[in-house]
């Protein structure tokens, strides 16, 4: 398989991975919500020569009033 399709997969893998905790404190039902933004989920790497670390930040936010965890991040 192509390197950069390797690495998008992979990319997409943790992507999908992440988890969003409920926000810990007070009462479930009255708990504000958090609201998770991602505004590039999904990276191309161009062609890539083998064992050459490649390296791309995602932005995250939060646009909900209440705490944003992310929990248990794996790599693919």
């Amino acid at each position: 398989m192509n390197r950069s399709i390797r690495l998008t997969l992979f990319i997409t893998l943790i992507l999908l991975s992440w988890q969003i905790a409920p926000a810990a404190a007070g009462n479930a039902d009255q708990a504000a919500p958090p609201n998770i933004m991602i505004p590039d989920p999904l990276y191309t790497f161009d062609a890539v020569v083998d064992g050459i670390e490649v390296v791309h930040d995602f932005r995250v936010y939060n646009r909900g009033t209440g705490e944003l965890t992310i929990e248990k991040v794996q790599t693919g």
